[in-house]
């Protein structure tokens, strides 16, 4: 089993912390477009696994988006 390299370089934790920001605000962006497809799907009455995409996308982005913060603050 393969132990992950923890790096005590500060510049590279502080781009990986803005890629992991990136990341998130693009599924975020992703999650916009879905929740603007949302109302197709109610006439459909498809509305339980848009909401279940758009709440997963949702905390996805946002877990990123705070594990990139907390990399970059460090």
């Amino acid at each position: 089993m393969a132990v992950p390299v923890v790096s005590d370089n500060s510049e590279q934790r502080r781009e990986t912390g803005l890629s992991l920001i990136v990341i998130g605000v693009m599924l975020w962006c992703f999650d916009a477009l879905v929740f603007f497809m949302l109302p197709s799907g109610t006439k459909l009455g498809y509305q339980r696994p848009f909401a279940i995409i758009i709440l997963t996308v949702l905390f996805a982005g946002l877990a990123m988006v705070g594990l990139g913060l907390h990399l970059r603050r460090e």
